[in-house]
């Protein structure tokens, strides 16, 4: 999501106010002339206002809460409705025509909501609903920006299932950051993305340019959701970033001073949505992709956005799209507003050229921020640490997410399951982590971090930091890499997740914990805890996610166990001691093979363990048994 929920600086407002002004002196009314609901809002090259309505002043006299009615296009029934609220003056217009002379508030079907929040006549917002099947349910809600009366940049939402899912209506006063309980759900107002970016929906935002009297893309468009399996909630969420191409900042040195909020995050930066027109956003480009799935496709009504992987992209393309001038004539001037196609959405997703790639993917298993007060309904994508990609904006998790970036150009999403760690990776990523913390309370745990040495697409290298000290304790580095490349398909890979990784992955955890416990106790509280908690969770990820973090920690606690037993050994100390000739009787020298059979397979455990293979870490375990215990 944008930057959106901070406050519009006062500086960029008032800079667009200044250029908008100027031009307005060398403008006309551009557009022929439309029908009467056009010509009731229609704009000078952007700038809109009450000033010169004959019902102004009446307007301005009203008491809060009372109305004026009006028959605008004179066929004897009311459409058109004033009123006051507080300051507030606002016109709804019925541009539907299905009011009667009874209807004494405005709705939310081909009607326009025009506002001046403070009452001074210009107009501050417009709020126009679009129903184009006329199955009585909006399909197209169009939010307009004014500064000081003039038009600075639009969001159009739309719903491509034929009706907007859970959704009543936008409140007048919303995006005041002034919420109205009686139209969204108690909570942040975050909720109310939450239900409408449900089903196939999108949004996208368009800066106006009052000198060409047209929309162009800027920042978050679109923000596309798609229902893959038609239950009514999306699987799949694409978030375009669109900036002048000439401000890309990819394949960036590492330690390089960050530049500018506005340069290095200016698809989400208010002072560029708000400011004035500049001569670079003449070209812009898609410069930032978010691309995210739903894998295992547990989300539920109650819980409708629940992610679990994803990728951000970074390139520098140019915003050119078929069908990406989308017209409607329901709509007012400007009728064009520019996005990427719904319908080719997840194609250009799928084959965007970019230069740069990171891979998330949420381990925790539950798509949340703030301890689970609300769904993440923008994806699963990247944050700004330890490879930054421009563009991508927030809100972004650290804890339990795996990371994985691929320096290296790629046009297309490629992925590959590693037998040693179950899990699907990016394939062509040269590192990746993922740190455990927030789990038992706000500390970090530890951290594991995974490496592509010989450069073939596969993490070969793996490093664990179980107690957060910084310092790996075990590093497993293996020849064989246990990688296949698996087809980015929804279906096949939902399946192949959930029905076969998962299960197999939390079975062997099982086992092998067990086994381990045979030969080998821990003494740490926090581990005790998250195994409790992985046998009370149901869900899945997390069930594995938790049964990792026992295992390893039971596994390290083992080896060290077990080379304890090796170097107590009568042989090893007496060899230690450095002793000169045959320090054994041959009788006693019998024994030494017994020991050093132990201490040779403690590195074949050690071995089958990091390359995955827990049954044969078992056998051996068998044949040693005495000795461990």
């Amino acid at each position: 999501m944008l930057s959106r929920r901070k406050a519009i600086k006062t500086a960029a407002l008032a800079t667009a106010a200044t250029v908008l002004s100027s031009h307005l002196s060398k403008l006309r009314a551009a557009g022929p002339m439309g029908v009467w609901w056009e010509e009731e809002t229609r704009m000078d090259h952007g700038f809109l206002s009450f000033r010169e309505k004959p019902w102004f002043a009446k307007a301005q006299a009203l008491k809060s809460g009372e109305r004026i009615y009006l028959d605008l296009n004179n066929d004897g029934r009311r459409d058109t409705i004033i009123f006051k609220e507080g300051q507030a003056i606002v016109e709804v217009i019925d541009d539907g025509l299905h009011w009667s002379n009874e209807t004494t508030m405005g709705d939310y079907v081909d009607s326009c909501w025009v506002i001046d929040y403070d009452g001074d006549g210009l107009v501050d917002r417009i709020i126009d609903y679009v129903d184009n099947n006329g199955d009585g349910s909006p399909d197209e809600v169009e939010f307009r920006f004014f500064n000081a009366g003039h038009l600075i940049w639009g969001w159009l939402f739309e719903s491509f299932d034929g009706k907007w899912n859970s959704w009543a209506g936008w409140p007048f006063d919303w995006y005041q950051i002034v919420r109205n309980p009686g139209h969204i759900p108690g909570g942040n107002y975050a909720e109310v993305f939450a239900l409408i970016c449900q089903g196939n929906t999108s949004y996208a935002i368009n800066k106006y340019d009052p000198e060409r009297d047209t929309y162009f893309p800027i920042s978050e468009c679109p923000f596309a959701f798609f229902d893959l399996d038609k239950d009514g909630r999306p699987e799949a969420v694409i978030r375009v970033s669109a900036a002048p191409l000439d401000t890309y900042q990819g394949n960036r040195n590492p330690g390089e001073k960050a530049p500018s909020m506005d340069i290095y995050e200016y698809a989400n930066s208010y002072n560029n949505i708000w400011g004035p027109i500049r001569p670079n956003m003449q070209q812009m480009g898609n410069l930032n992709v978010r691309y995210s799935y739903n894998i295992k496709n547990e989300d539920t009504p109650a819980r409708p956005l629940e992610y679990d992987m994803g990728f951000t992209m970074v390139g520098k393309v140019p915003y050119q799209y078929p069908n990406m001038n989308n017209r409607n004539d329901k709509r007012r001037h400007p009728k064009i507003f520019t996005r990427i196609d719904h319908a080719s959405g997840l194609e250009m997703a799928n084959t965007y050229p970019a230069d740069e790639t990171g891979f998330s993917w949420d381990e925790w298993g539950e798509s949340t921020l703030d301890n689970g007060a609300r769904p993440i309904y923008e994806g699963v994508f990247w944050l700004y640490e330890r490879h930054v990609l421009y563009n991508t904006g927030g809100p972004s998790r650290k804890w339990n997410m795996r990371r994985e970036f691929d320096k290296n150009p790629s046009k297309e999403r490629k992925l590959y399951y590693s037998e040693i760690d179950k899990r699907i990776h990016l394939f062509g990523a040269q590192d990746g982590w993922i740190e455990f913390g927030h789990i038992l309370g706000s500390e970090k745990m530890g951290e594991i971090r995974y490496f592509d040495t010989n450069g073939d697409g596969y993490f070969d290298r793996w490093e664990f930091d179980m107690n957060n000290d910084g310092k790996p304790e075990r590093i497993a580095t293996v020849a064989d890499s246990k990688a296949r490349r698996i087809p980015f398909e929804y279906q096949k890979l939902s399946e192949f997740y959930t029905k076969e990784v998962l299960p197999k992955a939390i079975s062997e955890n099982l086992k092998i914990i067990t086994g381990f416990k045979k030969y080998v106790s821990v003494d740490d509280e926090r581990v005790t805890r998250i195994e409790e908690m992985a046998e009370q969770t149901n869900l899945a990820e997390r069930k594995r996610y938790l049964s990792d973090f026992v295992r390893e920690v039971y596994f390290q606690a083992l080896i060290a166990r077990l080379y304890n037993i090796s170097a107590s050994n009568s042989y090893a100390v007496a060899s230690r001691n450095g002793g000169e000739g045959h320090t054994f009787t041959r009788n006693e020298g019998f024994a030494t093979d017994k020991w050093w059979a132990l201490t040779m397979d403690i590195s074949l455990i050690d071995e089958k363990y990091s390359t995955g293979d827990y049954d044969a870490v078992l056998d051996y375990l068998k044949q040693f048994g005495d000795l461990a215990k």
